[in-house]
């Protein structure tokens, strides 16, 4: 999952926020790899939610800062 993480950022850094992202084929495969991997990390935190038990035990996945920070940039990427 950290290579992911890692390609992922790369990927981020090549993206330019202010232009349209169809402009261009770059911009477009840009866009499709971006939103795959949000997908990837909304499936792997759905997936550790259904193993983790969400909450009421120590070691549910709320109960951790890392998986509850994991979340929230996991729901920001779906609502981007």
């Amino acid at each position: 999952m950290l290579g992911l993480i890692l390609v992922n950022s790369l990927i981020l850094t090549m993206t330019d926020r202010f232009d349209e992202p169809r402009e261009s084929v770059l911009g477009v495969l840009l866009f499709i790899v971006g939103n795959v991997f949000t997908v990837i990390f909304a499936l792997e935190a759905l997936v550790r939610m259904v193993a983790m038990g969400v909450w009421g035990h120590p070691h549910a996945y709320c109960q951790d800062s890392w998986n509850n920070l994991d979340l929230v940039i996991v729901v920001a990427g779906l609502l981007e």
